[in-house]
């Protein structure tokens, strides 16, 4: 059930008054933590490094990456560490807590990523950085597996569809790529005038696509903008936190009764294919998935119509967003309380790459802009309005998954609040 209550600021007046105002002051205020706990990336004139850069503090403010990638990589070592990622990414990690180094340079990251693919990332030019984290990803566990860092299971030949189309070999324990990213499904035809039920094909990814425009058109309509009344949040909902489904925006009126967001999502991440019924030649069978394996974070790659949206366009995404939902409503067949809870995302405008990710000891949004980290704001929807101003779009968009409680779950979220309003930590994990 939903609760509605009432919010200061809806996403149709951060719309209008970012289309209104060119300037805005929003009180941004330039911070600096402890030298080991928040570094800036360097991005010289002419380098082009935003793109890296954006994926190297996601995955820093990744805890579950961090910390199972120190597991894996503890007895890493190879005689070309020139090539490396785990190398590359080791050196990253330790600098970063190193408290005599304020600048870190992702030079090394670089060089890995253009000997992977020279064509993808040449020196010096700007590439995508939802792609170039599925690389990255990727290029962890091609190291592991090579090298027997991890064991290689009977059915290793599993393919991957991240969004490079790579084939990637499972590995079982998994590798810090795989329990950190990747989501195996299995996909059966349902077909809804015979009855039968056939399997289809598996796939394991890294990142899942999230059409912009089908979300929105889900969750809001064709083409309407957000007003007050399509404002649904839980009651008691503090800034960032709350309990239950709390929306950013709004799936319909309140006499519509919207579906949750994870069953939005549902329809529009997996159940977007129809096959033809082997059995009675029904073109429109249902492609029904059922998981298999669930990763510790859930990374949404945003596929917009156009690299430009709008500001009404980005407006109704943020509008579709959602806190956290609980999996169980993206994937139905899970009998279980887990929820996903966002933790931060990356976003774009023109040619330029910002992470964005909620700090749990400071209780605010923090940019990442390369060499200049600050906190914005404590408050969703002043974030939004801050977004809306400067036409970021967002491109990756991050969940963790863990049970609401925090407690008995090798993958309790880390950062930013957890359901009941309180902030998770490490040791929740």
């Amino acid at each position: 059930s939903f609760f509605r209550c009432h919010v200061t600021m809806t996403v149709a007046t951060m719309w209008r008054t970012a289309c209104c105002n060119s300037q805005g002051d929003f009180s941004s205020r330039s911070f600096r933590t402890e030298p080991s706990e928040t570094k800036g990336l360097l991005n010289p004139v002419g380098r082009n490094n935003c793109f890296v850069n954006v994926v190297l503090q996601s995955l820093i403010h990744l805890p579950p990456f961090v910390q199972c990638f120190q597991a894996d990589t503890s007895k890493h070592n190879c005689a070309d560490s020139s090539a490396c990622i785990l190398c590359a990414l080791k050196e990253l990690f330790r600098d970063y807590k190193d408290p005599t180094k304020e600048l870190l340079s992702p030079e090394r990251v670089r060089r890995v990523l253009a000997h992977a693919d020279s064509k993808k990332f040449k020196d010096g030019q700007m590439a995508d950085a939802a792609e170039t984290l599925d690389v990255v990803v990727q290029l962890v566990h091609d190291i592991l597996y090579s090298g027997g860092l991890v064991g290689r299971p009977e059915d290793a030949a599993l393919p991957a569809t991240s969004i490079g189309d790579s084939t990637s070999a499972l590995c079982d324990p998994p590798c810090v790529a795989h329990k950190t990213f990747a989501t195996r499904l299995k996909f059966y035809v349902r077909c809804g005038a015979c009855g039968a039920r056939e399997e289809a094909h598996s796939s394991c990814t890294f990142l899942t696509l999230l059409p912009a425009q089908a979300l929105c058109e889900q969750t809001l309509g064709a083409d309407s903008i957000p007003t007050r009344q399509d404002v649904p949040c839980t009651a008691g909902a503090d800034n960032f936190g709350g309990s239950g489904n709390s929306f950013i925006g709004g799936c319909g009126s309140a006499k519509d009764k919207p579906d949750s967001f994870g069953a939005i999502l549902r329809r529009v991440v997996l159940m977007n294919e129809h096959k033809s019924c082997e059995r009675c030649k029904n073109p429109s069978a249902e492609v029904v998935p059922e998981v298999l394996v669930l990763p510790r974070v859930l990374a949404f790659s945003v596929v917009w119509n156009s690299d430009r949206a709008s500001r009404k366009e980005i407006a109704r995404f943020l509008a579709s967003l959602c806190h956290n939902f609980a999996v169980s409503e993206l994937y139905t067949e899970l009998q279980s309380v887990m929820t996903a809870q966002l933790q931060g995302l990356v976003a774009y405008y023109g040619l330029h790459f910002v992470a964005f990710f909620f700090n749990a000891t400071l209780r605010c949004w923090v940019q990442f802009d390369d060499h200049s980290i600050r906190a914005v704001h404590t408050d969703w929807l002043e974030m939004c309005q801050f977004w809306l101003l400067g036409k970021w779009q967002p491109l990756v968009v991050f969940y963790a998954l863990g049970d609401p409680s925090g407690e008995g779950s090798p993958s309790a979220p880390l950062g930013p609040v957890s359901p009941s309003g309180e902030a998770w930590g490490p040791e929740d994990v």
